[in-house]
């Protein structure tokens, strides 16, 4: 939630009333609010006020340009990365018919010879005869 608030009583007042109302938990009665946020006005005011001022507005950055095309190149990164997914939809009936057979299968395989053994059967040995 971005609050764009002054440090002023009626600005400062309704950003309380805002973050009263946005927590989790039950919110403090309006009147109940507004009698400790008077109660305590006067030290918070004083605490603002001791504040140094700011030297003046930070300047901007990157541009509105060079943000809108980061944006948008973003945007196109996420479409992309659905359509790829997208075209994987078409195998998920072929995968819900074998899902019932993943576990006779992976049996299975559990009593094939492991690949390694099966390449030193297939090795020939050198031939040392004359």
């Amino acid at each position: 939630m971005f609050q764009w608030t002054k440090a002023d009583k009626d600005d400062t007042r309704k950003l309380v009333h805002a973050i009263n109302k946005a927590l989790d938990v039950p919110p403090v009665p309006d009147p109940n609010l507004d009698a400790v946020f008077e109660a305590l006005w006067p030290q918070l005011e004083e605490r603002l006020s001791a504040l140094p001022t700011p030297e003046g507005i930070v300047p901007e950055q990157r541009s509105v340009p060079e943000m809108v095309a980061e944006i948008l190149e973003l945007n196109r990164q996420a479409a992309n990365s659905r359509k790829a997914v997208e075209s994987l939809d078409s195998f998920v009936p072929i995968f819900e018919m074998l899902l019932p057979y993943v576990p006779v299968i992976s049996e299975a395989i559990k009593t094939l010879p492991r690949p390694e053994t099966l390449l030193l059967k297939t090795r020939k040995e050198p031939n040392n005869s004359p």
